[in-house]
């Protein structure tokens, strides 16, 4: 089995470039960095580099190398025929996991992450970053509106703080059942913050499904026949969910599910919608969009990896899933099983597990299963194909890195022990104090003016809405007034009023009764939860 010990204190160079090729994908999203923004591009061509560099100084034979040619060519084809990145990204990572070690993986990969999603979650909440803010109903608060706190859509936001929950609770492991409830209950306390800015349902109850039944295999030791017979049987059932339902499906029955699912109902709808303009191919397509529909790609991750991408990869990726879950079960690898799954799970109302959103920790995975696969048949290629490069012994180096910078370091001041830990008791108190007198002293707005997000919700919901543009010091008195300003950009921008009172403040608002209310109380969560980070850093670097 190619695993390694978890040894921070040297890394050859191959993996080292791997993971910082992981680090920088992982983190360009964390960080709100995606295609459209003008850093993406020339991002995504240092991190293939930095691949191509890591394999370069991955000891591989001939075989090897053929197989990593013919993998990237194939997802190279794929891509040029649907234009869908995402599939060439995961390609790469699988490629490059020979001799990886999954923690550095995951460990390096997380602290980009979560340095990323946190300044710039903040950055956006406190209206220093423009983000995607638009208005639906959500249940039990009305409309309201949906934020994504510097990510490309509120959905985004919450898959997001998952993956990295899952990516933290891995590196937990499962050893020490204290540090592991330790990790689940502060896991479930912040997924709060992003769950009242994006107000992602599913993704509370898939971050809250996932703690749960963690914990409650982690008193048992292995995979029982229950649940054998219930992996067989949840299987095909995401796959009929995601592809096999929207093709049988009728309108009724989409109004039906709509009504007890309205998630996995528009879903359906959407899907619906594509597989009637677009036909099946061998190595994926552009999708057609004849009626211009404001829903711009599938949102059903298997429907998409079928219909965008083409029979070939839904075959072959299929293939990995099927032997990926098979491998699990064998070794009782309960941990990564529940990754696993969770993946297919959010799959079924997101496309993130093939697209750029290089989130799919499943692929991380399938790459070390595959090499396992390769290694042992790469022991008994014949004559040239067995052919490794001279400098085997120089691709074997290691680079030596201080183990002092694992150590857990003072670094303002020499604050230890109890005194620590009333200070950060004192920082909690003071942003929970703060953040009340905010809410409390904060006048309730008017109304919202905002942008509303072109492009990220169904315009025909706006049909009565009148744009109107504002200049800066326009923008100043609103603010002065007590309302509320969302990504405004510059006076050629229109922007919209939703208002809270029972009249309009002008002539084509709209009523959102409980937005501004939802807007402040917002802020104010931003300054408490602000102040938990802070004292949480203090008493880890002090």
């Amino acid at each position: 089995m190619i695993r390694t010990a978890d040894n921070e204190s040297s890394i050859k160079y191959g993996e080292l470039f791997i993971v910082i090729f992981f680090s920088l994908m992982f983190g360009m999203r964390m960080w709100g960095i995606y295609e459209g923004k003008p850093m993406y591009g020339p991002l995504l061509v240092v991190g293939f580099v930095l691949w191509g560099i890591g394999v370069a100084f991955t000891d591989h034979n001939v075989y090897e190398y053929l197989l990593i040619a013919f993998a990237i060519g194939f997802s190279l084809l794929v891509y040029c025929m649907s234009g869908e990145k995402g599939i060439l990204l995961y390609f790469a990572l699988m490629m490059g996991m020979k001799g990886i070690n999954i923690r550095r993986l995951f460990k390096w990969g997380a602290f980009t992450g979560a340095c990323g999603m946190a300044i710039r979650s903040f950055l956006a909440a406190f209206g220093l970053l423009e983000d995607v803010a638009y208005i639906q109903y959500r249940r039990g608060f009305g409309e309201v509106f949906r934020r994504s706190l510097g990510g490309s859509h509120p959905n985004v936001l919450s898959s997001s703080y998952t993956i990295l929950s899952i990516m933290v609770m891995y590196l937990v492991g499962r050893d020490d059942k204290r540090r592991v409830w330790k990790s689940s209950a502060w896991i479930l306390f912040f997924a709060l913050y992003p769950f009242i800015y994006s107000g992602s349902q599913t993704g509370i109850l898939v971050i809250v499904g996932f703690i749960c039944l963690n914990l409650f295999y982690l008193y048992r030791n292995k995979i029982g026949l229950p649940e054998k017979i219930v992996l067989v049987i949840l299987f095909p059932i995401l796959w009929f969910l995601s592809i096999i339902g929207p093709m049988i499906a009728t309108d009724e029955t989409v109004a039906l599910v709509r009504k007890y699912d309205d998630t996995l109902g528009s879903r359906w709808e959407i899907a619906r919608y594509y597989l009637y303009n677009n036909g099946f191919t061998l190595f994926g397509q552009r999708l057609s969009n004849p009626e211009s529909s404001p829903y711009v790609s599938v949102d059903m991750s298997q429907l998409y990896l079928l219909l965008q991408l083409g029979l070939v990869a839904f075959v072959v990726v299929t293939i990995l899933w099927f032997v990926l879950i098979c491998d699990e079960v064998k070794n009782n690898n309960i941990g990564e099983l529940l990754i696993t799954f969770t993946m297919l799970i959010m799959g079924i109302t997101d496309p993130f597990l093939y697209n750029l959103g290089f989130k799919n920790l499943a692929f991380v995975f399938m790459g070390r299963k595959l090499w396992e696969i390769i290694e042992k048949k790469s022991c008994r290629v014949p004559g040239a194909l067995a052919f490794r490069r001279g400098d085997t012994l120089a691709l074997q180096k290691k680079l030596s890195i201080p183990t002092s910078i694992f150590r857990k370091k003072r670094i303002f001041c020499n604050i230890q022990g109890k005194n620590a830990k009333l200070v950060s008791i004192a920082i909690v108190l003071f942003s929970f104090v703060t953040s009340v007198m905010v809410y409390v002293e904060r006048p309730d707005a008017r109304y919202i003016l905002a942008d509303h997000g072109p492009g990220e919700h169904a315009v025909e919901q706006y049909e009565d809405l009148i744009a109107g543009t504002y200049t800066e010091q326009e923008i100043d008195n609103i603010e002065k007034q007590g309302n509320i300003v969302l990504n405004y950009t510059d006076e050629n921008e229109p922007m919209y009023i939703y208002y809270t009172s029972e009249e309009s403040p002008v002539r084509g608002g709209y009523y959102a009764p409980n937005a501004a209310k939802v807007e402040k109380a917002r802020f104010s969560a931003s300054i408490f939860f602000l102040g938990i980070v802070v004292a949480l850093l203090f008493r880890r670097l002090l």
